[in-house]
């Protein structure tokens, strides 16, 4: 079969596909032919993070299981599903081995397409939203990088609470798309300084901050939360430059501040990660096939690379084009 692979640390175009043998299931794993599959900047960073090279990036697919090991309850081989490998990656492939635990049947009402948006991207928004900030109704909501993939999935969740208000902050030319969505206030944080944006149109502060980006540690969106406010960090793309370089986490981090404005605002960092246990993960995604054939999320399709071109999709995602979702199709 074929395999995307990262040989070495570097750009996108280290990616290189591979022939590599299909994969053999043990017990509690099956082995899934993927139909699409999801690009996530998460599979950027692990171009740069120390690895027993080759390895195949991505955490999420969608396809029909061809083969299953023993103790895979009622998985079975023809099943449409969603498989998610999550951080031990390996989904840039023709075949993926996963554990049972992380696939889940996919209802006939629910395309692959939309299927390999929902653990990454609603799966982050979601766990960000309920889980990590407990999102009430009424609240101020700010959402940075809002027209990406787990923007747009956060956007649609929290307008699923009553009366909550949304701010986004995305390029100019993504705020036609996010007011379409539903958000009441976009900014561009090209051209604006949104914390003063922020401060001006909200003078106590916002209730929540979804933060993938990470801008000076995450200390921006601290200081724009009202007093018992939350900021979730779930990524750090601001490390992530346009030129397709190599992301530099090491100084994002150290960059961070003083934990006093915490304290003294009784508000909270909260770090977000999808590595949950397997039966906090399982709800969630139920939770969300569920939303999804009922119509209540509409997972937003931005563009599909063939899988042999894995680093343009890359390449796509670093220089921030992307509205809403990518996908590769083997």
């Amino acid at each position: 079969m074929r395999a995307v692979q990262i040989g070495k640390r570097g750009g996108p175009e280290v990616l290189e596909v591979a022939d590599v043998p299909d994969p053999e299931p043990q017990a509690g794993q099956v082995v899934v032919q993927a139909t699409m599959i999801g690009v996530n900047f998460t599979d950027l960073f692990a171009r740069m993070m120390p690895a027993d090279w080759p390895i195949a990036p991505g955490v999420e697919a969608v396809g029909t299981i061809v083969k299953a090991g023993d103790d895979t309850g009622a998985l079975r081989p023809g099943q449409r599903v969603i498989a998610a490998p999550l951080y031990r990656l390996g989904a840039y492939a023709d075949q993926l081995l996963v554990e049972a635990t992380h696939v889940m049947p996919v209802p006939d009402g629910i395309s692959d397409e939309a299927a390999a948006t929902l653990t990454l991207n609603y799966g982050t928004a979601y766990a960000a939203l309920h889980h990590c900030a407990r999102v009430q109704p009424g609240e101020v909501i700010l959402i940075h990088a809002a027209a990406g993939g787990v923007g747009t999935a956060a956007v649609q969740l929290a307008s699923l609470v009553k009366d909550t208000h949304v701010i986004g902050t995305a390029s100019a030319a993504k705020h036609d798309y996010l007011r379409a969505q539903g958000v009441h206030e976009v900014i561009d944080y090209r051209t604006q300084d949104w914390a003063a944006a922020i401060k001006e149109s909200h003078p106590d502060g916002v209730d929540v901050v979804l933060d993938s980006v990470g801008e000076d540690a995450f200390t921006k969106s601290i200081g724009v939360v009202r007093y018992g406010g939350r900021v979730v960090g779930y990524g750090l793309s601001s490390t992530v430059r346009d030129d397709h370089g190599v992301p530099d986490i090491d100084s994002a981090v150290s960059a961070a501040g003083s934990l006093s404005p915490l304290l003294e605002n009784a508000s909270g960092f909260i770090g977000c990660h999808l590595g949950a246990p397997a039966g906090l993960f399982r709800q969630w995604m139920s939770h969300l096939l569920e939303l999804c054939e009922k119509g209540a999320i509409r997972p937003h399709i931005d563009r599909v690379f063939p899988l042999e071109q894995a680093a343009d999709a890359h390449r796509y995602l670093h220089e921030r084009r992307n509205v809403g979702k990518v996908l590769l199709q083997p």
